[in-house]
């Protein structure tokens, strides 16, 4: 249980960056809003410590969205790993990092959706090259 409870606690941290850094919120922003220090938020983040029902209240308040968000987004992330599905997290991580928001960002900033279809058949093309040329 321990492995999966720091799985858990994991997945947590990385939507809990996912969400800050959607948010535009550096970590001490965000300890800020909720009344902590930044070292916990990074704590939090890196799923050092667990969060409890209570903080991911507060930590959701700052953030703008509903404590069920958090808890619904965590729920799939732990199904699809358990399921033998795509991992979570190797999403996660990217749209937590800096590169994975500036990306977002930019095609967010498109309001066109057959430019969205046009990168994403364009990126579906460049795994396909990859795949094929990868031994």
């Amino acid at each position: 249980m321990t492995n999966t409870a720091n799985h858990i606690d994991q997945a947590m941290g990385m939507l809990l960056r996912m969400h800050r850094k959607a948010a535009g919120l550096s970590q001490s922003e965000l300890g800020e809003a909720a009344g902590i220090s930044f070292q916990q938020i990074q704590k939090y983040e890196s799923g050092g410590n667990r969060v409890s029902i209570s903080r991911l209240f507060v930590l959701a308040k700052a953030l703008k969205i509903s404590p069920t968000q958090l808890i619904t987004e965590l729920e799939e992330s732990v199904e699809r790993e358990e399921s033998g599905g795509t991992a979570m997290d190797s999403r996660l991580e990217f749209l937590a990092s800096d590169g994975g928001q500036r990306a977002i960002n930019a095609l967010m900033a498109i309001n066109n959706p057959r430019i969205h279809d046009s990168f994403a058949d364009f990126l579906s093309a460049l795994v396909n090259e990859q795949q094929r040329r990868t031994p």
